[in-house]
């Protein structure tokens, strides 16, 4: 088997922030981060929702300024809670010899495809560890992201949907540089964007990518010291878009002899998979029953139809797999974009903003059932589908624009707009999804007043965290979200 080995970048003492939201600790001032890993300092107050200030905004009306600075109110607990559980930041490099693969077999519909070892390449690539600032509040779970290189650089996606989960309950996180285009593409991979820090990286192709992503699993493990001496309990593989399909081929071919994660958080995938040996597997792309590990693959309702039209794949829950789909979220939704501060290039020119449902707080439950999943404790809960029309096309819809079915959080159960998981060309593509608020006789109709909207909120609140959906974490602050609100006054 194959080894590889770490070093940390510069020594110790020598770290480099990824996420806006938890780089708040730098000197006492906030950082803008422009791809994963790469800070600057930007300034002395913290801004996690950016939408009102310098995005180039169109407001519809007043309900939208209102929610914004409701927003902006409950932003302010978020930060102060992360600011008292930081994560610590460091750069990794990590070196060895990496395997790639060739089909073996036909790859059939139940999932089991069978590769061989083809070739072996060195390689040096980097993983980012952050953990707990504070050692004793290590919980002994470590999150591996395989990091999302569609955009030609590499974004920490899944951090940003998890990172107050992350934060507040001590889990470390490890994002790994599997693929080539993280490391080589021009202008935008690491090498070219810091030739001195990241001109000795050597990535062999993406065919070696499976086997680089289970070393940096191994390599968390076996090397305590990467987490400060911390013994580490339970290993969480997750991917979202590119790297969820590739977590499915690796799920499908390598996991099993593997057996580096104790689980599997597959975000937004799609209805096939990568690529491995240089053959794609069949479409529909089914997860194979027999695996040893959980996996629990999260949906947004953007995911479900459009172009990934993941309800093609859907399979039925069993012991060691449970499928949720989230009403009115996108692929991509504002949350994320804001957070990789990706909000002032594509939404400039919107006149219907992106998606600002808050689906993050199912990946956050997702995220905290996978680990007691993987521990050997309580069973996620099974979750009803999303509605699709006819023609497979979308969703179905009520008669104010949002989903049918699926996982419903607060927002999408007492709406102020329509959330749509799809759509919105002008706003950099189907994958952000879109928000349209109420206009102010439809919030008076259906709010009449601001105690009873709260009043709604705090019951369907309550409802998703005893279904298992929401988080109380996550229910608190959308319950002080809406107390924030002008909804009904």
């Amino acid at each position: 088997m194959p080894q590889s080995s770490y070093e940390r970048e510069g020594g110790a003492g020598r770290y480099e922030t990824q996420g806006k939201r938890l780089g708040v600790a730098v000197g006492g001032h906030a950082r803008r981060h422009d791809r994963a890993g790469h800070g600057r300092v930007v300034g002395t107050s913290v801004r996690i929702w950016r939408s009102a200030q310098g995005s180039g905004e169109r407001p519809h009306h007043r309900t939208w300024r209102r929610l914004r600075r409701a927003g902006a109110a409950v932003q302010r607990l978020r930060t102060a809670a992360a600011q008292g559980a930081r994560l610590r930041p460091e750069r990794i490099f990590r070196f060895g010899t990496a395997r790639g693969y060739a089909r073996a077999g036909d790859f059939g519909p139940d999932g089991r495809w069978p590769v061989a070892e083809s070739a072996a390449a060195p390689y040096k690539s980097r993983i980012l560890v952050r953990r707990p600032a504070n050692p004793k509040r290590f919980n002994g779970t470590v999150l591996v992201e395989w990091l999302n290189v569609t955009t030609g650089s590499d974004l920490a996606t899944d951090f940003s949907y998890t990172f107050e989960e992350l934060a507040r309950r001590g889990y470390a996180y490890v994002g790994v540089d599997a693929q080539s285009a993280g490391i080589t593409a021009p202008t935008t991979g690491l090498r070219a964007w810091n030739p001195a820090r990241y001109g000795g990286l050597a990535h062999p192709g993406d065919e070696y990518s499976y086997d680089i992503f289970a070393q940096a699993g191994r390599t968390v493990r076996e090397h305590p010291g990467l987490l400060g001496g911390r013994r580490v309990s339970s290993v969480l593989a997750s991917g979202h878009s590119q790297s969820a399909m590739r977590l499915v081929t690796y799920l499908n071919t390598l996991s099993k002899a593997d057996d580096v994660f104790d689980g599997y958080l597959v975000h937004s995938r799609g209805s096939f998979s990568a690529p491995i040996g240089g053959q794609r597997p069949p479409v529909p792309a089914y997860i194979r029953a027999d695996l040893g590990a959980p996996v629990l693959n999260v949906q947004h309702e953007g995911d479900v139809a459009g172009p990934l039209n993941s309800h093609v794949a859907r399979q039925p829950d069993s012991a060691r797999f449970r499928l949720w789909e989230v009403a009115g979220g996108a692929h991509d939704d504002a949350y994320s974009l804001e957070f990789d501060g990706r909000i002032p290039r594509s939404y400039a020119p919107c006149t219907t903003p992106p998606n600002r449902g808050d689906s993050y707080q199912t990946v956050n439950a997702a995220l905290s059932h996978l680990n007691s999943w993987a521990a050997g404790r309580t069973v996620p809960p099974r979750a009803p589908r999303l509605e699709i029309n006819a023609a497979g096309t979308d969703v179905v819809r009520d008669s104010r624009g949002n989903a049918v079915g699926g996982i419903r959080l607060p927002f999408i159960e007492v709406p102020t707009a329509s959330y749509n998981g799809l759509g919105n060309r002008e706003c950099g593509g189907w994958y952000h999804g879109s928000s349209v608020p109420f206009d102010q006789a439809t919030l008076d109709a259906l709010y009449p007043s601001h105690g009873r909207y709260v009043a709604q909120v705090v019951h369907a609140a309550a409802r998703a965290t005893k279904q298992g959906f929401l988080l109380p974490a996550d229910a608190r602050i959308t319950v002080r979200e809406a107390a924030h609100s002008d909804v009904g006054r």
